[in-house]
C-alpha cells in the first residue's frame, strides 16, 4: 500500500503560485499551429516547475501529474469562492471557504490576466 504524501505548506502553494503567475503563457497558453509541439512546451514548462519547486524546498516525491493535479483543484476552489463572493441576494454566502491560501495568497494570482 502507497502511503499518501503530506499536503502542501503553505509556502509550496506561494511558490507554485508564483511559478504559475510567471509562466502563464508557456504553462496555458495555445500560441502555435501544432498541437504536438503545444503539448510539448507545456510539459516541459510544468517539469521545469517542479525542479524550481523542488530546489526551493517541495517535499521530495511528487511529480509532475501531481503538480497540476494540485493547481488544477486549488484553481477550482478560487473561482468557487469568487463565485461565492460575487452573488448577489440573499443567499449570496451559498460557498463559504476558510482556506486562508484559497482567499489570500491564491485568488491574487490566478484570476489577474
Amino acid at each position: 500500500m502507497v502511503k499518501r504524501r503530506p499536503n502542501l505548506t503553505d509556502r509550496d502553494v506561494r511558490c507554485l503560485a508564483d511559478y504559475v503567475k510567471k509562466n502563464r503563457q508557456a504553462l496555458f497558453g495555445k500560441a502555435g499551429n501544432c498541437v504536438e509541439k503545444i503539448k510539448k512546451r507545456k510539459e516541459d514548462a510544468w517539469a521545469l516547475g517542479l525542479v524550481s519547486l523542488e530546489a526551493q524546498g517541495l517535499q521530495p516525491g511528487r511529480t509532475v501529474k501531481d503538480l497540476r493535479l494540485t493547481w488544477n483543484e486549488m484553481a477550482a476552489k478560487a473561482r468557487k469562492y469568487r463565485d461565492a463572493k460575487n452573488k448577489t441576494g440573499k443567499l449570496s454566502c451559498l460557498y463559504c471557504v476558510t482556506d486562508k491560501t484559497v482567499k489570500g495568497t491564491f485568488l491574487s494570482y490566478s484570476f489577474h490576466m
